[in-house]
């Protein structure tokens, strides 16, 4: 009985735990972009679309409780026929003479103490498939973000940074992002990294700070393997500003400190300068002990909230500076700013690796790598790797102008 409820009921379950929890990431989405959401009319679609599929969802739901109750059901009319019989056929024994009266009550608790098991069994099925879901969930996750076996903590590096014939293959999709690509920075250099969408540009910045592990080759700081190092250690040299910038609800100091519990204030304010916003912090209501987000917070903008950023990645002793679209959301101003910060890193000698689409940003960087398609194209100094690039568009407008003429 237990077996056939598994059958029976194995797939809908299935099926309804992950819809549920599909439906809990679209109430999250959703909720974190209710600004667009109610500027487009887009709320009424939304919550039509989520009740239609929580409706689907509830009714497979109902469909699986369903069967397992009647399964349950069989289940206890069969444990009680059963304990019946046991007891009917004690009872004509008995009366038979050819057993007694107590050897009929002792059957009757040896018959409930051997089904017991079975019926709870039944009974707890459900949760133990659902235990077993949740355990293959988690081993996705496993294997999507494996153990990190640190090593000791390392003196503080010098900048060179090294990908050695490094491959990495997203979790769940069989195409590499970035395939088995070389090249050394020497510490010092401002390197740009640029190309089309998809060529791999944000994975080489993933790979460089150790958030992601190759699934062949390695990244090397000064010749030690970034994803092995010990992370509080390897982030105190190191300053990264990802493209979606995710604030923490709390001080503006403690933002800019990375959470650290005796942050220095010399240290802090000189992030906020480098990053060109310690007088916009100042105008908060509370300068540096300012709340940002949550109830009572300040809300900052898309380019406040950039610059804030990377004032986190400069505080500390930052040797490696990893920028991914630094200027995305950023006006002429907040790019002067940022222009401003990755000379002062120049000057500190601090490697500096730039992802970015816009070419006016390549102006202060020292070479340029060119992605296509999750290989090098082409990796160099700056003027000559432009030069490729622009010399296409230059002959493509001449052609077009011979034509015109013709």
């Amino acid at each position: 009985m237990a077996i056939w409820n598994e059958l029976a009921t194995k797939r809908i379950l299935q099926e309804t735990n992950e819809e549920t929890i599909r439906n809990i990431n679209a109430i999250d989405v959703a909720t974190r972009n209710a600004e667009v959401v109610e500027a487009m009319g887009m709320s009424e679609f939304i919550v039509s679309d989520w009740c239609k599929r929580n409706d689907q969802n509830r009714a497979m739901q109902i469909k699986a409780q369903n069967r397992s109750n009647v399964i349950t059901g069989i289940t206890k009319f069969l444990r009680s026929t059963l304990q019946i019989s046991v007891i009917g056929t004690g009872a004509l024994l008995a009366i038979t003479a050819h057993k007694t009266a107590g050897s009929i009550i002792a059957a009757s608790i040896l018959m409930g103490r051997v089904l017991a098991p079975f019926d709870a069994a039944v009974h707890t099925w459900k949760f133990l498939n659902q235990a077993r879901m949740s355990y293959g969930r988690l081993q996705r996750l496993i294997l999507t973000s494996p153990k990190r076996e640190q090593t000791m903590a390392l003196p503080e590096p010098e900048g060179k940074l090294e990908f050695d014939r490094v491959f990495f293959t997203p979790y769940g999709s069989n195409k590499p992002t970035v395939k088995g690509i070389s090249f050394v920075i020497e510490p010092g250099d401002v390197v740009g990294v640029i190309g089309a969408s998809a060529s791999g540009k944000s994975t080489i910045a993933k790979l460089t700070v150790g958030v992601w592990k190759p699934i062949s080759g390695v990244v090397r700081l000064d010749g030690a393997d970034v994803y092995t190092w010990n992370r509080e250690n390897f982030g105190n040299y190191v300053g990264y500003l990802p493209q979606d910038i995710e604030l923490f609800n709390t001080s503006v100091k403690a933002n800019i400190a990375r959470m650290r519990p005796d942050p220095n204030p010399e240290e802090i304010i000189k992030a906020a300068k480098i990053a060109g916003i310690h007088e916009l912090i100042l105008s908060l209501p509370n300068g540096y002990d300012t709340t940002i987000g949550g109830p009572g917070g300040v809300t900052l903008s898309g380019g406040q909230k950039q610059l804030l950023g990377l004032a986190r990645a400069f505080y500390g002793h930052t040797k490696l500076l990893v920028l991914d679209e630094p200027n995305a959301n950023l006006d002429s101003n907040g790019e002067a700013c940022l222009i401003n910060a990755i000379g002062i890193a120049r000057k500190q000698n601090t490697t500096t690796v730039i992802i970015t689409h816009k070419l006016p940003l390549l102006s202060v960087v020292d070479k340029v790598i060119l992605m296509s398609d999750g290989v090098i194209y082409a990796m160099g100094p700056k003027d000559e790797i432009l030069s490729k690039l622009v010399a296409p568009s230059s002959s493509t407008t001449e052609d077009e102008r011979s034509s015109a003429n013709g």
